[in-house]
């Protein structure tokens, strides 16, 4: 995740583009329907932005669901292209 792009990016449209971050936004009392830079309204709540777009990418990884056992699954597939 590039960190300025997004600093810079409204509140709006982070919520927009990145899942979970209405969730946490809101926890730090930020409104998700804000046309404010995602920096501004970061430091209005007391936030630092890197520290909230860190915290927005670890929910993120959280919610991302592993891929089981992408190995064997691999195998599989490269074994039946080559059949």
């Amino acid at each position: 995740m590039r960190n300025g792009s997004y600093e810079t990016s409204n509140v709006n449209q982070v919520v927009r583009k990145l899942s979970g971050a209405r969730e946490l936004l809101r926890e730090h009392h930020i409104d998700t329907t804000s046309q404010l830079q995602l920096r501004e309204a970061c430091l209005a709540a007391s936030v630092e932005p890197d520290e909230m777009l860190a915290q927005i990418d670890a929910r993120m990884r959280r919610m991302a669901r592993p891929v089981e056992h992408p190995r064997e699954k691999y195998a599989e597939e490269h074994e039946h292209v080559h059949a």
